[in-house]
């Protein structure tokens, strides 16, 4: 007898197709749902939950400057979590005093994981308004956090942090992304 597959193979329900395969491909009608905790297991022998791709988000969050009272014209961010593993940006000009002290984007949608000396990168884009003084502009994500520490970088490897004052009054505005690792 032959354990091939016939030509195509169809399941439905009631008058909804839901899935066809044949030898070569599979092809779902329908949206496919996993149980709390179950997900896709990229192991070929299916393996430890390690490989397991149980968690997929998107959407969007309020970006923020740390102690900010003044007005802002956008906090727009958006974010994608594949995994353990978050990408996110966001847009934020505003106007008004900034104050002083560090400057600090808020609210990131996940918390970084928590392992010891864990940074992760931001890249930031000064659109205007923001005094560098020359340096280089990134941002750093300590672990266990929710926010990105914007630094200036000098010319002889040291890191600076940027403060509130150097947004100007009058009017600011830069975008940021990230990718980080949450636990």
């Amino acid at each position: 007898s032959s354990t091939g597959f016939s030509q195509h193979a169809y399941k439905q329900v009631g008058t909804n197709l839901t899935i066809q395969y044949s030898e070569t491909a599979t092809t779902f009608y329908q949206n496919i749902n996993m149980a709390s905790g179950k997900g896709i297991n990229f192991h070929p022998q299916g393996g430890s939950d390690v490989n397991l791709l149980d968690d997929y988000e998107e959407g969007t969050w309020t970006a923020g400057v740390n102690d900010y009272a003044a007005t802002y014209a956008n906090q727009q961010g958006y974010y994608r979590k594949v995994g353990n593993l978050v990408f996110a940006t966001c847009i934020l000009a505003g106007s008004g005093s900034p104050g002083s002290g560090n400057l600090i984007v808020t609210s990131l949608p996940f918390t970084s994981q928590n392992t010891t000396a864990y940074r992760a990168v931001a890249s930031i884009f000064i659109w205007t308004g923001v005094v560098t003084g020359g340096l280089q502009i990134t941002g750093s994500m300590s672990e266990n956090s929710t926010v990105v520490t914007i630094l200036g970088n000098n010319n002889n490897a040291n890191a600076t942090n940027l403060n509130r004052s150097n947004l100007n009054s009058s009017g600011w505005e830069f975008q940021m992304s990230i990718t980080y690792c949450v636990a």
